[in-house]
């Protein structure tokens, strides 16, 4: 196993894009998952998380989960 990295929200939305690019071109969740070297689960967190968003999007939820500590 590798060592544990946070990514930045923009990260994972960049990863994102490029796993669905990756199953749009006809490859399978677990060698897309491989490539972007995320676990299956990570996968399926992340969309349900960040989906739809753009990177702006992304920072601007960041922004207001730190305020609201």
């Amino acid at each position: 196993m590798g060592k544990r990295r946070r990514h930045t929200p923009d990260q994972i939305i960049r990863k994102i894009a490029e796993g669905h690019r990756l199953l749009s071109a006809g490859q399978e969740l677990p060698e897309v998952c491989r490539h972007l070297e995320i676990a299956e689960s990570t996968w399926h967190r992340w969309v349900a998380q960040y989906g739809g968003m753009k990177a702006n999007d992304a920072k601007k939820l960041k922004e207001l989960a730190e305020g609201n500590f």
